[in-house]
Formats: structure tokens, C-alpha cells, sequence
């Protein structure tokens, strides 16, 4: 197989062409599913939006710069989120720089201040910490919620119990759906009592 195969592809008689990247509703799909090219758009969306709000952050008190700035800037990063999760480490890094100077907007602080103490006076989590937040957000409302369906219906339960014999129960002659039987009857007690 070549690197780059050629797909011919049709849909009821209209012929499919074959792009390295395409864009659904928003968000930029490259044909290796890195979704750099996608972090690459929302840096730039970032950067200049954040450009605008850095030359007009003297109208606004710190509060209002922060909700401006998360409204419009780091929301880019909320959108998606689950799918940017599995871009490389050098374009979330890319993602955070943009972050990082957003910090540096709303608090005023030099380049040379702590980015840490940074994101804890504005309570914000780095790009990588809210990316895990949001995955892990999305699996705990399949597992616990069932939505959306199409997912949920796709993991399999795993019980503590199980219906099989064991070596312990074969070597003391009993069977596994007995013991249960045993259990389930009136007046039995599993101590002998």
C-alpha cells in the first residue's frame, strides 16, 4: 500500500473527492485525525482576538477583562473539546502559550510572573487540565446519564457476579445457580443457624 491511497468513491452516483482536510460545523478534520491543523485555527482565532482585547483592556475593570476574555477567547478551547484531547502535546502547548498570555491580559502581570500563580488567582485550569475535565465529564454523563444513547448502548456492564463455576464450588460439589437457589429459599441461613 502506498502512503497516500487513492479512494474512488461515489454516493448514488456522485462521485466523493478525496481532500487532506475538511471542516464540519467549525472544526477543521485532517485526514490522519492529529487535528493539528484545528489547534492551529483556534490558536489563531485566540491571537487575535486576544490582540483586539489587549489594545482596549483599559476600558474595562479586572472582572469584566476576565469574563470578556473567557467569553471570547477561551471558550475556542471548550468547543470540541473531546476531540481535541487526542491532539499531540505540541499543539496543545501552542494552545496553551495563547492561554497563557490571556493570563497575562487580565491580570496585567510581566512576563516574567509565575504562570501558576496566574491561573490560581483566576481559577483556570491549563488547556490540558481542561481537556481531561471535559473527557471526563463526557464519560461519567454516558455511564451514569445514558447520553447521548448511541454510546451508551455500546459499553458492556461489568458485574461482580458472575454465573460460572468455580474451583471452590466444584471441589465442594456444589454449582454456583445451587448456592444461589440456597440463598433465595425461606428460613435458610448461608451461617447454619
Amino acid at each position: 500500500l502506498s502512503q497516500n491511497p487513492s479512494l474512488k468513491l461515489s454516493i448514488e452516483g456522485t462521485d466523493i473527492a478525496q481532500v487532506d482536510h475538511a471542516e464540519l460545523l467549525g472544526f477543521t478534520i485532517d485526514k490522519q485525525l492529529t487535528y493539528a491543523l484545528h489547534a492551529d485555527k483556534t490558536k489563531l482565532k485566540m491571537a487575535g482576538i486576544l490582540a483586539t482585547i489587549r489594545k482596549h483592556k483599559n476600558y474595562f475593570t479586572q472582572n469584566a477583562l476576565k469574563t470578556v476574555v473567557q467569553s471570547l477567547v477561551l471558550s475556542h478551547l471548550d468547543y470540541c473539546s473531546g476531540l481535541l484531547s487526542s491532539t499531540p502535546q505540541t499543539q496543545l502547548d501552542k494552545l496553551q502559550v495563547i492561554q497563557n498570555r490571556a493570563a497575562r491580559v487580565v491580570t496585567n502581570a510581566s512576563f516574567h510572573a509565575r504562570l501558576k500563580d496566574l491561573h490560581t488567582q483566576l481559577n483556570w485550569q491549563t488547556v490540558k487540565e481542561s481537556l481531561y475535565r471535559s473527557t471526563v465529564c463526557a464519560f461519567h454523563k454516558i455511564v451514569n446519564e445514558g447520553q447521548p444513547y448511541c454510546l451508551f448502548k455500546e459499553l458492556q456492564k461489568i458485574d461482580s457476579t458472575h454465573a460460572h463455576q468455580t474451583r471452590l464450588a466444584q471441589r465442594e460439589g456444589r454449582s454456583f445457580k445451587r448456592n444461589q437457589e440456597l440463598k433465595t429459599k425461606p428460613g435458610h441461613s448461608s451461617t447454619g443457624t
